[in-house]
């Protein structure tokens, strides 16, 4: 769900003193000859139906912020309250992931027929459940491995946002001292574009794009496969000062 104090990091390239920044690009080569890595295109109970849940920021131990609820009770129509007692009715949080997820579903389908893309609320649901009944740390993903999500408006088309973000990670072989696995690849639908790229440590990012209007776009960008948690503020530093340049 588009569904924190993060430590100053820079984008060094070798050979460049220590004030400045940016990323590490490699020159073009001659027509023919290859270049070296292109760019292209355990848990608390459940608050009392009868208390006031907290609404935003519910664990408090992590350095990332926690699914926020407000957006749920707004789509759904039903207060966190209620989805608090739901939830601890059917003692929700001694279940695995999936079974939240099932129970938030069959709420939604009952109570939010006409609600769009059910099963994605229900994934993050769970996930917001999760994190306030201790269970799960914020940016934390249900296979236990962690995830960041940044996001920017551009000005431009969709098709001129995405060809932004083409040229943003042109040339670009490394960020912030690890290097990309592969050319980055870009697809689109009908209201949608894409962009993605991988790293040689497991970190896979996604981009996701859509039209906020005629002339404008949002663009969100979610990395994914990271080792911790304190991983999650090191690269959210990293691609906030890069989309800083879209």
């Amino acid at each position: 769900m588009d569904i924190s104090q993060a430590p100053q990091w820079r984008l060094m390239r070798p050979g460049v003193p220590q004030g400045s920044t940016g990323q590490h690009r490699v020159a073009r080569s001659a027509p023919g000859v290859p270049r070296a890595c292109p760019g292209v295109a355990q848990h608390a109970h459940a608050a009392a139906p009868s208390l006031r849940a907290p609404r935003i920021r519910v664990y408090t131990g992590a350095m990332t912020k926690a699914t926020e609820t407000s957006p749920i009770e707004q789509a759904t129509g039903i207060t966190w309250d209620d989805w608090l007692a739901r939830f601890a009715a059917q003692n929700a949080a001694t279940m695995e992931h999936k079974d939240i997820a099932k129970l938030a579903y069959s709420i939604l389908v009952d109570d939010a027929p006409d609600l769009a893309n059910q099963h994605w609320w229900a994934q993050n649901i769970a996930i917001a459940y999760e994190q306030h009944v201790g269970i799960r740390i914020p940016g934390q993903s249900c296979d236990g491995d962690f995830q960041v999500s940044v996001s920017k408006t551009v000005q431009g088309t969709l098709d001129e946002a995405l060809a932004k973000m083409v040229a943003l990670m042109d040339d670009v072989v490394e960020l912030d001292g690890v290097p990309l696995e592969a050319p980055p690849s870009s697809s689109g639908t009908e209201k949608w574009r894409y962009w993605r790229c991988s790293f040689t440590d497991g970190g896979r990012v996604n981009v996701s794009i859509y039209a906020k209007s005629p002339e404008k776009c949002s663009l969100s960008l979610q990395h994914s496969k990271l080792g911790t948690k304190e991983d999650t503020e090191r690269w959210r530093a990293v691609w906030k000062e890069q989309l800083s340049r879209l």
